[in-house]
């Protein structure tokens, strides 16, 4: 297995460590054509001494992904399954945007990555996203951009919206880039969320695009 862990990997460690529990924001299950996934993602700002939030924020995700196509025998459409954690400092005269140290970790990799994030959250609305790659010669960038909106119907029922970007764009000649765009749409009703999905995943360089994973999903935010 890869592994490429620096200053920025042992820094997240550390202050995940000795941070207070977030938060956890929502939890997915997505069923789809081709693949279904389990997707929990939260983020949330640190407490002081005083119990007030602080500059610092803690991001975590994890994400499974199982194909319908697997095959163990010939270790073909094997599950998948990746976690980011990362911290982050942010000052209020930076309006949201702010310094971040990430440690990812996949099936095959463990990487470290540092860069710049942006965070603002408000109860009908969430942008949140970053830039980030690890710190050696010719990195892979990373760009994740991640927006979400409620528009209220009435007091318990709304519109549910998401969009969501994942991009890796190499800084070598030869490197392939990928490009996952997954999108929601559906009803939001006492914190449950609950409609339809696409997740599209394209590379550079691949003989033949994969068809979008189209289908249902449920989402239940804490």
């Amino acid at each position: 297995m890869k592994k490429r862990i620096g200053l920025a990997g042992v820094v997240s460690l550390l202050l995940m460590v000795r941070a207070t529990p977030a938060r956890a924001q929502a939890v997915e299950m997505f069923a789809g054509d081709d693949a279904a996934t389990v997707d929990v993602m939260f983020f949330d700002y640190f407490k002081d001494g005083a119990g007030q939030p602080s500059p610092v924020l803690l991001f975590h995700r994890s994400r499974a992904l199982v194909d319908y196509d697997i095959d163990s025998s010939s270790r073909r459409n094997l599950p998948q399954f990746g976690m980011t954690n990362a911290v982050s400092y942010n000052p209020k005269a930076l309006r949201g945007f702010a310094p971040v140290v990430a440690l990812s970790i996949t099936t095959s990799t463990v990487a470290s990555k540092v860069g710049l994030q942006y965070a603002r959250v408000r109860p009908t609305h969430t942008l949140f996203g970053w830039v980030v790659s690890e710190p050696h010669a010719h990195p892979a960038i990373d760009v994740f951009m991640l927006g979400r909106y409620v528009h209220r119907i009435t007091s318990t029922v709304g519109l549910f919206t998401q969009l969501e970007s994942v991009s890796v764009l190499p800084t070598e000649a030869d490197a392939r880039a990928s490009f996952t765009v997954r999108s929601r749409l559906g009803i939001d009703v006492a914190r449950w969320q609950f409609g339809v999905g696409a997740d599209v995943r394209r590379s550079t360089g691949a003989a033949s695009a994969a068809p979008a994973n189209v289908g249902v999903f449920t989402r239940y935010a804490f």
